[in-house]
């Protein structure tokens, strides 16, 4: 038995009986480490199912679900939400909802990137090609008390996995959140969402950026705001295109 799998089980052993974690989801006992805050049949029954939806719109990435399997898919478009965004295009790992969904709440409170979450990023980056054409990637910075309190800014720890992947440079000090926006509440239509991160982020360090292609990463996309809000700061500040990575995003949202 190689030592790194030894010292893992190990790990899990001693995790299990100084201090068992239980699933956030079924109640169950986590076996490993390596799922986090969720079990492994959670993570399987949670996976994202793509016979389940089709993509609908080629800009913002934004899924449809079909009714049955077999209906027609709609021709690909780009939606209203997004007619008008100027970053190039989104793509998410899958639905904010089960596994994924509480990994990424777990994310918000500790800085620890379990490693199926880190396999399920990196498996779903490989099979996004249209974001692959990118030079340098940055993180959606959080306001400095916030970062303050937690210590670590989560974008951050996510953009680190697609760093690796792609090989290009994490640039965390690019981005800089100028005024902490309240949080986006349940009901907020996209006009207010926009509204309220108008002005809300600068370019501190603009050489970093400037001609190259961004990848911009966050945790979840709901209606896109903060993500073009930013878009709108790099391409001001000279990047030569944004594209957009999250680790999930929101699927019941509505103009």
């Amino acid at each position: 038995m190689a030592l790194h799998t030894w010292f893992r089980q190990f790990s899990d052993w001693t995790m299990n009986l100084i201090a068992p974690q239980f699933c956030r989801i079924c109640g169950q006992l986590v076996a490993t480490w390596a799922d986090g805050v969720a079990c492994r049949a959670c993570w399987e029954s949670s996976a994202f199912n793509q016979s389940r939806y089709f993509l609908a719109c080629l800009r913002c990435g934004r899924w449809k679900q079909s009714a049955d399997v077999s209906e027609t898919r709609a021709p690909l478009q780009v939606c209203d939400q997004c007619s008008a965004a100027s970053y190039q295009v989104a793509r998410s790992c899958g639905s904010y909802e089960g596994a994924l969904r509480v990994n990424l709440l777990a994310l918000k409170r500790r800085p620890f990137l379990p490693g199926t979450l880190k396999k399920f990023i990196g498996e779903s980056w490989q099979r996004l090609p249209e974001l692959h054409a990118v030079e340098v990637v940055v993180p959606v910075p959080l306001a400095a008390r916030r970062v303050a309190e937690r210590g670590f800014n989560q974008a951050g720890l996510l953009g680190s996995v697609v760093s690796r992947e792609r090989g290009v440079p994490l640039e965390e000090e690019v981005l800089m959140r100028t005024v902490e926006t309240e949080r986006h509440r349940a009901g907020m239509d996209v006009v207010a969402r926009r509204k309220s991160v108008e002005r809300a982020f600068r370019v501190a360090r603009p050489r970093l950026i400037e001609g190259k292609s961004v990848l911009l990463v966050d945790d979840v996309m709901t209606s896109g705001a903060t993500l073009e809000a930013c878009t709108a700061e790099l391409l001001k500040a000279g990047a030569a295109e944004v594209r957009i990575f999250t680790a999930a995003r929101t699927m019941r949202y509505r103009d």
